[in-house]
Protein backbone atom coordinates (compact mmCIF):
# COMPACT_ATOMS: atom_id res chain seq x y z
CA UNK A 1 0.00 0.00 0.00
CA UNK A 2 1.07 3.57 -0.67
CA UNK A 3 1.18 6.29 2.00
CA UNK A 4 -1.86 7.87 0.34
CA UNK A 5 -3.81 4.65 0.87
CA UNK A 6 -2.86 4.55 4.56
CA UNK A 7 -4.03 8.12 4.98
CA UNK A 8 -7.33 7.55 3.17
CA UNK A 9 -8.08 4.50 5.29
CA UNK A 10 -7.21 6.42 8.47
CA UNK A 11 -9.62 9.21 7.46
CA UNK A 12 -12.30 6.59 6.73
CA UNK A 13 -11.84 5.05 10.20
CA UNK A 14 -11.83 8.53 11.74
CA UNK A 15 -15.25 9.43 10.30
CA UNK A 16 -16.69 5.97 10.86
CA UNK A 17 -16.97 6.82 14.58
CA UNK A 18 -17.56 10.60 14.55
CA UNK A 19 -18.65 11.05 18.16
CA UNK A 20 -15.88 8.86 19.54
CA UNK A 21 -13.31 10.62 17.36
CA UNK A 22 -14.50 14.05 18.56
CA UNK A 23 -14.40 13.04 22.22
CA UNK A 24 -10.88 11.65 21.72
CA UNK A 25 -9.55 14.91 20.27
CA UNK A 26 -11.49 17.23 22.62
CA UNK A 27 -8.69 17.40 25.19
CA UNK A 28 -6.21 18.13 22.37
CA UNK A 29 -8.45 20.99 21.20
CA UNK A 30 -8.64 22.36 24.75
CA UNK A 31 -4.89 22.04 25.29
CA UNK A 32 -3.84 23.71 22.02
CA UNK A 33 -6.44 26.50 22.23
CA UNK A 34 -5.51 27.19 25.87
CA UNK A 35 -1.84 27.63 24.97
CA UNK A 36 -2.60 29.95 22.05
CA UNK A 37 -5.34 32.00 23.76
CA UNK A 38 -3.54 32.60 27.05
CA UNK A 39 -0.22 33.31 25.37
CA UNK A 40 -1.98 35.92 23.23
CA UNK A 41 -3.68 37.35 26.34
CA UNK A 42 -0.33 37.51 28.13
CA UNK A 43 1.35 39.30 25.22
CA UNK A 44 -1.56 41.76 24.97
CA UNK A 45 -1.37 42.38 28.72
CA UNK A 46 2.37 43.03 28.54
CA UNK A 47 1.87 45.56 25.74
CA UNK A 48 -0.83 47.34 27.78
CA UNK A 49 1.46 47.36 30.82
CA UNK A 50 4.26 48.90 28.75
CA UNK A 51 1.82 51.49 27.40
CA UNK A 52 0.56 52.27 30.93
CA UNK A 53 4.09 52.70 32.28
CA UNK A 54 5.04 54.95 29.36
CA UNK A 55 1.94 57.13 29.97
CA UNK A 56 3.24 58.02 33.44
CA UNK A 57 6.16 59.82 31.79
CA UNK A 58 9.75 59.00 30.85
CA UNK A 59 13.04 58.86 32.79
CA UNK A 60 11.12 58.71 36.06
CA UNK A 61 11.75 57.57 39.61
CA UNK A 62 8.94 57.23 42.13
CA UNK A 63 9.27 57.75 45.87
CA UNK A 64 6.20 56.56 47.76
CA UNK A 65 5.23 56.13 51.38
CA UNK A 66 5.01 52.44 52.31
CA UNK A 67 7.46 49.61 51.62
CA UNK A 68 6.70 47.69 48.44
CA UNK A 69 7.64 44.21 47.32
CA UNK A 70 6.72 42.58 44.01
CA UNK A 71 3.10 41.93 44.91
CA UNK A 72 1.93 44.05 47.83
CA UNK A 73 2.49 47.05 50.09
CA UNK A 74 3.54 46.77 53.72
CA UNK A 75 5.15 48.94 56.39
CA UNK A 76 4.05 52.17 58.07
CA UNK A 77 2.17 54.00 55.34
CA UNK A 78 1.27 56.83 57.80
CA UNK A 79 4.85 58.13 57.48
CA UNK A 80 4.76 60.69 54.68
CA UNK A 81 7.28 62.68 52.70
CA UNK A 82 7.91 66.33 53.55
CA UNK A 83 9.13 69.57 51.99
CA UNK A 84 12.64 69.30 53.42
CA UNK A 85 13.10 65.99 51.62
CA UNK A 86 11.60 67.49 48.45
CA UNK A 87 14.05 70.41 48.47
CA UNK A 88 17.07 68.12 48.93
CA UNK A 89 15.98 65.78 46.11
CA UNK A 90 15.18 68.72 43.85
CA UNK A 91 18.72 70.10 44.30
CA UNK A 92 20.41 66.95 42.94
CA UNK A 93 22.31 67.95 39.80
CA UNK A 94 21.18 64.83 37.93
CA UNK A 95 17.49 65.70 38.48
CA UNK A 96 15.59 67.74 35.91
CA UNK A 97 12.43 68.28 37.99
CA UNK A 98 10.46 66.83 40.90
CA UNK A 99 6.69 66.81 41.31
CA UNK A 100 5.35 66.36 44.84
CA UNK A 101 1.82 64.99 44.92
CA UNK A 102 -0.92 64.45 47.47
CA UNK A 103 -4.52 63.60 46.73
CA UNK A 104 -7.98 62.95 48.09
CA UNK A 105 -11.44 62.15 46.77
CA UNK A 106 -14.41 64.45 47.24
CA UNK A 107 -17.58 65.80 45.75
CA UNK A 108 -17.21 68.71 43.35
CA UNK A 109 -19.97 71.13 42.38
CA UNK A 110 -20.08 73.07 39.11
CA UNK A 111 -23.23 75.14 38.61
CA UNK A 112 -26.03 72.57 38.98
CA UNK A 113 -23.82 69.48 38.53
CA UNK A 114 -22.23 67.35 41.26
CA UNK A 115 -19.55 64.75 40.61
CA UNK A 116 -17.33 62.64 42.86
CA UNK A 117 -13.72 62.57 41.75
CA UNK A 118 -10.06 62.73 42.83
CA UNK A 119 -8.33 66.05 43.57
CA UNK A 120 -4.54 66.05 43.34
CA UNK A 121 -2.20 68.72 44.56
CA UNK A 122 0.92 69.11 42.40
CA UNK A 123 3.42 71.79 41.45
CA UNK A 124 3.99 73.67 38.19
CA UNK A 125 6.43 71.03 36.85
CA UNK A 126 3.61 68.52 36.54
CA UNK A 127 3.19 68.93 32.76
CA UNK A 128 6.90 68.45 32.07
CA UNK A 129 7.39 65.48 34.40
CA UNK A 130 4.17 63.59 33.70
CA UNK A 131 4.10 64.60 30.01
CA UNK A 132 0.56 65.99 29.95
CA UNK A 133 -0.64 68.64 27.50
CA UNK A 134 -3.13 71.46 27.98
CA UNK A 135 -6.16 71.42 25.67
CA UNK A 136 -7.72 74.72 26.78
CA UNK A 137 -6.44 77.53 28.94
CA UNK A 138 -3.21 77.19 30.92
CA UNK A 139 -1.62 75.25 33.75
CA UNK A 140 -0.88 77.09 37.00
CA UNK A 141 2.51 78.74 37.40
CA UNK A 142 5.35 78.23 39.89
CA UNK A 143 4.10 81.25 41.83
CA UNK A 144 0.58 79.77 41.97
CA UNK A 145 2.00 76.47 43.24
CA UNK A 146 4.17 78.05 45.95
CA UNK A 147 1.60 80.60 47.10
CA UNK A 148 -1.34 78.17 47.08
CA UNK A 149 -3.53 80.02 44.59
CA UNK A 150 -7.08 78.74 44.34
CA UNK A 151 -6.74 77.59 40.71
CA UNK A 152 -7.58 74.21 39.23
CA UNK A 153 -6.96 72.33 35.97
CA UNK A 154 -9.48 69.63 35.08
CA UNK A 155 -9.01 66.34 33.24
CA UNK A 156 -10.69 65.79 29.88
CA UNK A 157 -13.40 63.42 31.21
CA UNK A 158 -14.26 65.91 33.97
CA UNK A 159 -14.57 68.50 31.21
CA UNK A 160 -17.01 66.22 29.36
CA UNK A 161 -19.04 65.51 32.50
CA UNK A 162 -19.37 69.24 33.06
CA UNK A 163 -20.88 69.64 29.59
CA UNK A 164 -17.79 70.65 27.55
CA UNK A 165 -18.87 74.28 27.88
CA UNK A 166 -16.92 76.77 25.79
CA UNK A 167 -16.84 79.31 28.59
CA UNK A 168 -15.64 76.89 31.28
CA UNK A 169 -12.26 78.65 31.64
CA UNK A 170 -12.59 81.25 34.37
CA UNK A 171 -15.63 79.65 36.01
CA UNK A 172 -15.51 78.23 39.50
CA UNK A 173 -15.67 74.81 41.12
CA UNK A 174 -16.76 74.24 44.70
CA UNK A 175 -14.83 71.49 46.44
CA UNK A 176 -16.05 69.24 49.25
CA UNK A 177 -18.84 69.71 51.77
CA UNK A 178 -17.51 73.16 52.71
CA UNK A 179 -17.73 74.34 49.09
CA UNK A 180 -14.16 75.62 48.87
CA UNK A 181 -13.90 77.76 45.74
CA UNK A 182 -11.29 77.26 43.01
CA UNK A 183 -11.15 78.85 39.59
CA UNK A 184 -10.81 76.70 36.45
CA UNK A 185 -7.78 77.89 34.48
CA UNK A 186 -7.23 74.94 32.14
CA UNK A 187 -8.40 71.65 30.64
CA UNK A 188 -5.93 68.79 30.03
CA UNK A 189 -5.76 66.81 26.79
CA UNK A 190 -6.94 63.16 26.96
CA UNK A 191 -4.39 60.82 28.55
CA UNK A 192 -6.37 57.58 28.78
CA UNK A 193 -6.19 54.60 31.12
CA UNK A 194 -3.16 53.85 33.24
CA UNK A 195 -3.19 50.51 35.10
CA UNK A 196 -7.01 50.51 34.93
CA UNK A 197 -7.09 54.06 36.39
CA UNK A 198 -8.73 56.78 34.31
CA UNK A 199 -6.19 59.61 34.26
CA UNK A 200 -8.70 61.94 32.60
CA UNK A 201 -11.11 61.87 35.52
CA UNK A 202 -9.00 63.99 37.85
CA UNK A 203 -8.65 67.57 38.97
CA UNK A 204 -5.27 69.17 39.69
CA UNK A 205 -4.71 72.10 42.02
CA UNK A 206 -1.59 73.78 43.45
CA UNK A 207 -0.28 71.48 46.17
CA UNK A 208 -0.08 74.28 48.76
CA UNK A 209 -3.76 75.07 48.13
CA UNK A 210 -4.77 71.44 48.73
CA UNK A 211 -2.58 71.14 51.83
CA UNK A 212 -3.68 74.43 53.41
CA UNK A 213 -7.35 74.65 52.46
CA UNK A 214 -8.51 70.99 52.26
CA UNK A 215 -6.18 68.46 53.90
CA UNK A 216 -4.85 70.66 56.69
CA UNK A 217 -1.25 69.39 56.79
CA UNK A 218 2.00 69.53 54.78
CA UNK A 219 2.33 65.79 54.15
CA UNK A 220 3.29 64.59 50.66
CA UNK A 221 2.35 61.11 49.39
CA UNK A 222 4.65 60.69 46.40
CA UNK A 223 7.53 62.27 44.47
CA UNK A 224 7.75 61.94 40.70
CA UNK A 225 11.43 62.52 39.91
CA UNK A 226 12.41 63.21 36.30
CA UNK A 227 16.08 62.41 35.69
CA UNK A 228 18.09 64.26 33.05
CA UNK A 229 19.31 61.04 31.44
CA UNK A 230 17.93 57.52 31.72
CA UNK A 231 21.44 56.19 32.39
CA UNK A 232 21.52 58.28 35.57
CA UNK A 233 18.49 56.54 37.13
CA UNK A 234 20.51 54.03 39.25
CA UNK A 235 22.76 56.83 40.54
CA UNK A 236 19.83 59.11 41.40
CA UNK A 237 17.98 56.24 43.07
CA UNK A 238 21.00 55.60 45.27
CA UNK A 239 21.27 59.30 46.20
CA UNK A 240 17.55 59.55 46.99
CA UNK A 241 17.75 56.49 49.24
CA UNK A 242 20.67 58.09 51.12
CA UNK A 243 18.63 61.30 51.56
CA UNK A 244 15.74 59.27 52.97
CA UNK A 245 18.07 57.42 55.35
CA UNK A 246 19.49 60.72 56.60
CA UNK A 247 16.08 62.37 56.95
CA UNK A 248 14.06 59.51 58.43
CA UNK A 249 16.73 57.30 60.09
CA UNK A 250 15.18 53.87 60.80
CA UNK A 251 11.87 54.87 59.21
CA UNK A 252 13.60 55.24 55.82
CA UNK A 253 12.97 51.54 55.20
CA UNK A 254 9.25 52.32 55.06
CA UNK A 255 9.63 54.23 51.80
CA UNK A 256 9.95 52.77 48.32
CA UNK A 257 12.10 54.19 45.54
CA UNK A 258 11.33 52.56 42.20
CA UNK A 259 12.02 53.24 38.55
CA UNK A 260 9.68 52.63 35.62
CA UNK A 261 11.89 49.76 34.52
CA UNK A 262 11.52 48.05 37.91
CA UNK A 263 7.74 48.40 37.82
CA UNK A 264 7.66 47.06 34.28
CA UNK A 265 9.94 44.17 35.25
CA UNK A 266 7.68 43.21 38.16
CA UNK A 267 4.57 43.30 35.99
CA UNK A 268 6.22 41.27 33.24
CA UNK A 269 7.44 38.73 35.80
CA UNK A 270 3.87 38.24 37.04
CA UNK A 271 2.59 37.97 33.47
CA UNK A 272 5.31 35.49 32.44
CA UNK A 273 4.74 33.37 35.55
CA UNK A 274 1.03 33.23 34.78
CA UNK A 275 1.76 32.25 31.16
CA UNK A 276 4.09 29.42 32.23
CA UNK A 277 1.48 28.18 34.71
CA UNK A 278 -1.21 28.12 32.02
CA UNK A 279 1.20 26.47 29.57
CA UNK A 280 1.82 23.66 32.08
CA UNK A 281 -1.91 23.14 32.58
CA UNK A 282 -2.42 23.04 28.81
CA UNK A 283 0.46 20.58 28.42
CA UNK A 284 -1.13 18.31 31.03
CA UNK A 285 -4.37 18.52 29.05
CA UNK A 286 -2.49 17.45 25.92
CA UNK A 287 -0.88 14.54 27.76
CA UNK A 288 -4.28 13.45 29.12
CA UNK A 289 -5.58 13.64 25.56
CA UNK A 290 -2.65 11.52 24.41
CA UNK A 291 -3.43 8.89 27.05
CA UNK A 292 -7.05 8.91 25.92
CA UNK A 293 -5.98 8.39 22.32
CA UNK A 294 -3.71 5.51 23.35
CA UNK A 295 -6.57 3.79 25.22
CA UNK A 296 -8.99 4.21 22.33
CA UNK A 297 -6.37 2.97 19.88
CA UNK A 298 -5.81 -0.13 22.03
CA UNK A 299 -9.56 -0.76 21.98
CA UNK A 300 -9.50 -0.24 18.22
CA UNK A 301 -6.69 -2.80 17.87
CA UNK A 302 -8.79 -5.40 19.71
CA UNK A 303 -11.86 -4.55 17.62
CA UNK A 304 -9.93 -4.88 14.36
CA UNK A 305 -7.88 -8.02 15.08
CA UNK A 306 -9.73 -9.91 12.33
CA UNK A 307 -9.00 -7.13 9.83
CA UNK A 308 -5.32 -7.12 10.85
CA UNK A 309 -5.08 -10.93 10.61
CA UNK A 310 -6.75 -10.93 7.19
CA UNK A 311 -4.39 -8.22 5.87
CA UNK A 312 -1.37 -10.13 7.13
CA UNK A 313 -2.70 -13.36 5.58
CA UNK A 314 -2.74 -11.70 2.16
CA UNK A 315 0.79 -10.34 2.50
CA UNK A 316 0.70 -7.19 4.62
CA UNK A 317 3.90 -6.64 6.62
CA UNK A 318 4.05 -5.80 10.35
CA UNK A 319 5.63 -2.41 9.59
CA UNK A 320 2.69 -1.58 7.30
CA UNK A 321 0.16 -2.42 10.04
CA UNK A 322 2.17 -0.37 12.52
CA UNK A 323 2.33 2.56 10.12
CA UNK A 324 -1.44 2.38 9.55
CA UNK A 325 -2.28 2.71 13.27
CA UNK A 326 0.41 5.33 13.85
CA UNK A 327 -1.05 7.49 11.08
CA UNK A 328 -4.49 7.16 12.69
CA UNK A 329 -3.12 8.34 16.05
CA UNK A 330 -1.34 11.28 14.43
CA UNK A 331 -4.53 12.13 12.51
CA UNK A 332 -6.40 12.39 15.82
CA UNK A 333 -3.86 14.75 17.41
CA UNK A 334 -3.22 16.91 14.33
CA UNK A 335 -6.98 17.28 13.81
CA UNK A 336 -7.24 18.37 17.44
CA UNK A 337 -4.36 20.79 16.93
CA UNK A 338 -5.94 22.38 13.84
CA UNK A 339 -9.38 22.63 15.47
CA UNK A 340 -7.75 24.06 18.62
CA UNK A 341 -6.04 26.73 16.53
CA UNK A 342 -9.30 27.63 14.72
CA UNK A 343 -11.17 27.74 18.04
CA UNK A 344 -8.55 30.04 19.57
CA UNK A 345 -8.77 32.40 16.57
CA UNK A 346 -12.56 32.54 17.02
CA UNK A 347 -12.27 33.23 20.77
CA UNK A 348 -9.66 35.97 20.26
CA UNK A 349 -11.81 37.54 17.53
CA UNK A 350 -14.82 37.64 19.88
CA UNK A 351 -12.68 39.09 22.68
CA UNK A 352 -11.41 41.74 20.28
CA UNK A 353 -15.00 42.73 19.48
CA UNK A 354 -16.11 43.06 23.11
CA UNK A 355 -12.91 44.64 24.50
CA UNK A 356 -10.47 47.34 23.43
CA UNK A 357 -7.52 44.95 23.61
CA UNK A 358 -5.37 44.11 20.60
CA UNK A 359 -4.42 40.46 20.45
CA UNK A 360 -1.43 39.00 18.66
CA UNK A 361 -1.13 35.44 17.39
CA UNK A 362 2.46 34.36 17.81
CA UNK A 363 3.44 32.15 14.83
CA UNK A 364 6.01 30.43 17.05
CA UNK A 365 3.39 29.48 19.68
CA UNK A 366 0.94 28.30 17.01
CA UNK A 367 3.57 26.10 15.35
CA UNK A 368 4.84 24.89 18.74
CA UNK A 369 1.33 23.92 19.89
CA UNK A 370 0.60 22.00 16.70
CA UNK A 371 4.04 20.36 16.80
CA UNK A 372 3.46 19.23 20.39
CA UNK A 373 0.12 17.71 19.39
CA UNK A 374 1.86 15.90 16.50
CA UNK A 375 4.55 14.54 18.85
CA UNK A 376 1.89 13.38 21.32
CA UNK A 377 0.21 11.47 18.48
CA UNK A 378 3.47 9.71 17.63
CA UNK A 379 4.41 8.98 21.26
CA UNK A 380 1.03 7.75 22.46
CA UNK A 381 0.17 6.06 19.18
CA UNK A 382 3.37 4.04 19.04
CA UNK A 383 2.42 1.41 21.64
CA UNK A 384 -1.02 0.58 20.13
CA UNK A 385 0.55 0.52 16.64
CA UNK A 386 3.28 -1.81 17.85
CA UNK A 387 0.69 -4.07 19.47
CA UNK A 388 -1.33 -4.15 16.23
CA UNK A 389 1.76 -5.10 14.22
CA UNK A 390 2.31 -8.16 16.43
CA UNK A 391 -1.12 -9.68 15.71
CA UNK A 392 -0.69 -12.89 13.66
CA UNK A 393 -3.16 -14.54 11.23
CA UNK A 394 -3.10 -17.73 13.33
CA UNK A 395 -4.28 -15.83 16.41
CA UNK A 396 -7.23 -14.31 14.59
CA UNK A 397 -8.19 -17.65 13.01
CA UNK A 398 -8.49 -19.20 16.47
CA UNK A 399 -10.87 -16.36 17.44
CA UNK A 400 -13.26 -17.10 14.57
Amino acid sequence: MKLKDYFEQSVENFFAHKLRSFLIILSIIIGVSTIIIFTSLSQAAQKRIMASVSKIGSKLLFVVSGKMNSFSQYGRSNINLNWDTFNKVNKLKEVEAVVPQVGTSMWVKYKNKNINTYIFGVNSDFLKVREYKVLKGNFFTKYDSESGSNYCVIGYDIYKKLGKQKDIIGNGLYLGKNGIYCRIVGVLSPKGQNFAVNQDERIYVPIKFLQNEIIGNNDISIFYIKVKDEKLIPLVKNKVEKILQKEYKKDAENFTVQSQGEILGTMNFISDTFTIFIFMIAFISLVVGGIGIMNIMLISVNERRKEIGLRKAVGAKSIEIQLQFLIEAVLFTTSGGILGFLFSVLVLFILRLITSWHFYLSPFIVVLSCFISLIIGVVFGFFPAKKASKVTPSETLREL
